[in-house]
C-alpha cells in the first residue's frame, strides 16, 4: 500500500492549486506500522480527528456562527485545508512566519492575532496583503496603525485591520471603548487602510473549571468587546466581524461572536478535557482525544517504574494520560527521559511501546516535525508535516 500526500503547486497564474495526491515513495526510512515508527513521535488517530472536525463544523453551521480556527495548535496545512473544506471562512495564526505559510500554500482569509511590531514584521505584513487582499490583522496601537498605513503606500496594498480588545488576558488590546472608537476612526481615515471590525479573545475563560463558571466569566471577559461593537454600529463603523474564542467556549461564545478562533478540537488534551463539560460532566468530552505521543520503554529495572524515550523536550508532563492505561502514571525525568509508574499489576516492559494524550497540543505539536496519520488497523496512511524544523522555517 502506498502513501499520499496532497501538495500544493503554483499555476500559471501565480495562484497556489491544489495538485493531485502524490506518491510518497516507500523507503526504509517511512514506516509503514506503528512497531516500525521511531520514538518518540506524533500518531493521529484519523477517525477520532475525522469526527472532531466534522462536529465542530456541524455545530458552526447550526449555531449560525462562522469558523476561524486557530493554526497554532497543529501547524499543519492538510488539517487547514481540511478546515476550509468543511466550511471554515478562514483561517487564524499568532505569527507573521504561520500567516506565510498558509498563504503560500493557498489558504484564504487569513488573520494575524498579534500586532505586527518591528519593521521585519510591518514589512512583511505589507507583502502579506498585496499577495492576499483579504488578509487581516490586528492593532491596538496609534503608532502601529500610523507605521502600517506607510508600509501599505510602499507595498502598494491596501490592509484589512481589526481592533484588538482586551478580553481578560491583559496581554494585549485596547482597555476602553473610548480608546477603541479612537483607533476605529484613525484606521477608517486612512487610504491604505480598511477597518474590518474587532477581536476580542478571552484565552483565560476557556480554562475556566466548570461550565457555569466559565460561561459566565466568558461572557464577563467578552463585555468590552460587546461595547465596543455597539458604539462602532452607532457611529456606522464597521463591527460585523467580533471574533475570538476558544475551544473551551465553542458553546457559550457562539451567541456573542460572529467568529470563533477554535483550534484545540482537532486533537483536543488532557488540559482541555480536565475543564468539564455541560450539566456537571467531569471532561470536556464534545470531542475526541485523537492524537498522541508515542514512546518506547528504554529501561525497567526498578520494581514499580520504568523509562521511556519521551521527555521534556517532547513536552511531556505529568498530567498526560496513558491511552488504554489508566494504571500508568507519567513524569518527567530529563530532556529526553519520561517515566512511568504504577502501583498494582504487571505494569510495563523493556521495549514495550506506549502513547501519551498530551496536555497542552500547541506547545507539543511545535517539538515534532511530522504526524502519522494512523488508520484503526495500526497502519501509516500519510504522513503530515509540521511547520518548523524541516521545510518551514521562520525567518
Amino acid at each position: 500500500m502506498e502513501l499520499t500526500r496532497c501538495e500544493a503547486v503554483v499555476g500559471s497564474a501565480g495562484l497556489t492549486q491544489l495538485a493531485k495526491p502524490q506518491s510518497i515513495a516507500r523507503t526504509d526510512r517511512e514506516p509503514h506500522e506503528r512497531a516500525s515508527i521511531a520514538t518518540p513521535a506524533l500518531l493521529l488517530d484519523r477517525s477520532a480527528y475525522d469526527r472532531n472536525v466534522v462536529k465542530m463544523a456541524a455545530h458552526a453551521n447550526a449555531a449560525g456562527v462562522a469558523l476561524r480556527p486557530h493554526f497554532k495548535v497543529h501547524k499543519c496545512i492538510e488539517v487547514a485545508k481540511r478546515q476550509i473544506e468543511l466550511g471554515a471562512i478562514g483561517i487564524s495564526a499568532a505569527t507573521v512566519a504561520e500567516c506565510e505559510l498558509l498563504v503560500d500554500h493557498g489558504l484564504p482569509n487569513v488573520l494575524l492575532t498579534s500586532q505586527p511590531a518591528g519593521t521585519n514584521k510591518i514589512s512583511r505584513v505589507g507583502e502579506l496583503a498585496a499577495r492576499q487582499p483579504a488578509f487581516q490583522l490586528v492593532v491596538d496601537s496609534p503608532s502601529i496603525v500610523m507605521q502600517l498605513e506607510r508600509e501599505g503606500a510602499v507595498a502598494g496594498s491596501r490592509m484589512n485591520v481589526l481592533v484588538d480588545v482586551d478580553a481578560g488576558m491583559s496581554r494585549q488590546g485596547v482597555g476602553s471603548v473610548k480608546d477603541a472608537v479612537a483607533l476605529a476612526q484613525l484606521i477608517a481615515s486612512s487610504s491604505t487602510l480598511r477597518l474590518a471590525g474587532i477581536m476580542a479573545y478571552s484565552g483565560d475563560a476557556a480554562h475556566t473549571l466548570g461550565w457555569t463558571e466559565r460561561y459566565a466569566r466568558s461572557q464577563a471577559d467578552l463585555a468590552l468587546g460587546v461595547a465596543v461593537r455597539d458604539a462602532f454600529r452607532s457611529l456606522g463603523l464597521p463591527a460585523e466581524t467580533l471574533t475570538g474564542g476558544s475551544t473551551g467556549t465553542f458553546d457559550i461564545d457562539h451567541g456573542t461572536l460572529s467568529e470563533l478562533q477554535v483550534g484545540s478540537y482537532v486533537f483536543m488534551d488532557t488540559a482541555y478535557q480536565a475543564i468539564g463539560g455541560r450539566y456537571n460532566a467531569p471532561e470536556l468530552n464534545a470531542f475526541e482525544p485523537a492524537l498522541t505521543v508515542l514512546t518506547t520503554v528504554i529501561s525497567a529495572t526498578r520494581p514499580g517504574r520504568a523509562s521511556i524515550d519521551a521527555g521534556g523536550k517532547a513536552q511531556v508532563r505529568p498530567s498526560d494520560r496513558v491511552k488504554a492505561r489508566p494504571d500508568l502514571r507519567v513524569d518527567v525525568t530529563g530532556a529526553e527521559y519520561g517515566s512511568l509508574s504504577w502501583t498494582e499489576g504487571a505494569g510495563v516492559a523493556l521495549g514495550d511501546q506506549v502513547e501519551l494524550f498530551p496536555t497542552r497540543l500547541d506547545m507539543t505539536t511545535s517539538a515534532f516535525d511530522k504526524i502519522y496519520v494512523m488508520s484503526d488497523l495500526g497502519e501509516v496512511t500519510d504522513i503530515w508535516r509540521i511547520m518548523g524544523r524541516t521545510g518551514a522555517a521562520q525567518r
